[in-house]
């Protein structure tokens, strides 16, 4: 099974998403199909490198023609800048890697990013294909395109667009998954419902535990998904508008995570963000309470157990302020007012000073 994503600018720059539980096969027809690749490198983090990794890499290092290297870092938030990236550039320059060469992306998240960004800067686009290991990176990361780095706890300030050769999603990987994993996708998976249709949002939201429990999703289900992000995407490739919806949720939830020193994992921002945007829409006439209520009692079901700390609403509103989508003195929102129905809005701080408000109330019941 695969999916294409087709780059209307840039036809060049367009490839498959495969589904399939023969990443082996896969690479090595790609291999087969590139002649001039000499050097491969694997790159990972350390849990993923011994769950995946070592196994994919040892596999190939048998090829006598093929040099093969791997790079292993910690994933933190923390080294996602411009000091990790000049240390690869520095090994890259050491085992004298070349644009003709391949590397091999596992995870997403940090993995992705930097090394997105990176093969995007290196010698003016490395070929590299995208292997996710996560539900989250899976539904994101496999149509991402645009890719950064943070900068004085600026969260991605640096990036630029960038696309894979090839990703390949393989949904067994999916059961090595602790169930914060799992949750951490849910939520990118919640979005692209809310994105699409009611009937989505609805099957989405009834699956969910079985998903937790089972750690089983079919590709079927997984390709529906991603095809609501990549329809969004290949509309508007250079987020000049339609894909500004993706940003649904990610400014709020991005200054709470920089404020937490990034102890607070992602996906909890992302959920508690939900709920604060569309409280926002509500307060603001947009949102009808009914589904907010939905949304609101679904998000807090899953995420009350995470606790995020008092962060004063003038230490978010200074973060929010240098959040890359903003282009004025105020902040730029994407709210939702209907399934599939989304409103750009600049939002003053009385507003969210209010919102914080029923925010807080809302956590305390």
């Amino acid at each position: 099974m695969q999916l294409n994503i087709n780059l209307k600018n840039n036809n060049n720059r367009s490839y498959k998403i495969l589904f399939t539980q023969d990443i082996l096969a896969e690479i090595n027809d790609f291999i087969l199909e590139n002649r001039k690749i000499k050097k491969i490198l694997f790159l990972t983090e350390n849990i993923v490198w011994k769950s995946h990794g070592k196994d994919l890499f040892e596999n190939f290092e048998n090829k006598s023609d093929l040099k093969f290297y791997k790079y292993v870092f910690k994933a933190w938030e923390k080294n996602k800048n411009i000091d990790t990236v000049l240390d690869a550039v520095n090994y890259l320059n050491m085992i004298n890697f070349n644009r003709n060469d391949l590397i091999i992306c596992f995870w997403g998240g940090v993995v992705g990013d930097l090394w997105w960004f990176l093969s995007s800067i290196y010698k003016r686009w490395v070929k590299f294909i995208q292997i996710p290991t996560t539900l989250l990176s899976v539904l994101d990361s496999s149509v991402w395109w645009k890719t950064g780095i943070d900068y004085s706890w600026i969260k991605n300030v640096i990036w630029t667009f960038n696309q894979p050769k090839i990703v390949l999603v393989n949904r067994q990987y999916l059961k090595t998954l602790p169930e914060i994993q799992l949750t951490s996708g849910y939520f990118e998976w919640l979005k692209h419902s809310l994105l699409d249709n009611k009937k989505h949002f609805e099957i989405w939201s009834s699956i969910f535990d079985e998903i937790i429990s089972s750690k089983k999703v079919s590709d079927e289900i997984l390709a529906n998904n991603i095809s609501i992000k990549a329809d969004v995407v290949m509309s508007d490739e250079e987020e000049k508008w339609d894909r500004k919806k993706l940003n649904y949720w990610h400014t709020f939830g991005h200054a709470v995570e920089s404020l937490s020193d990034y102890k607070l994992p992602h996906w909890i921002c992302v959920g508690y963000w939900i709920i604060f945007a569309n409280l926002l829409s509500y307060k603001l006439w947009y949102l009808d309470k009914t589904l907010l209520d939905d949304i609101s009692s679904f998000v807090l079901e899953i995420v009350r157990k995470y606790k995020i700390s008092n962060f004063k609403l003038g230490d978010i509103y200074k973060k929010m302020l240098n959040d890359k989508k903003n282009d004025s003195s105020k902040i730029n929102f994407v709210l939702l007012k209907d399934i599939w129905n989304l409103e750009f809005m600049d939002i003053n701080k009385k507003d969210l000073e209010e919102t914080y408000k029923l925010f807080s109330d809302f956590l305390k019941n």
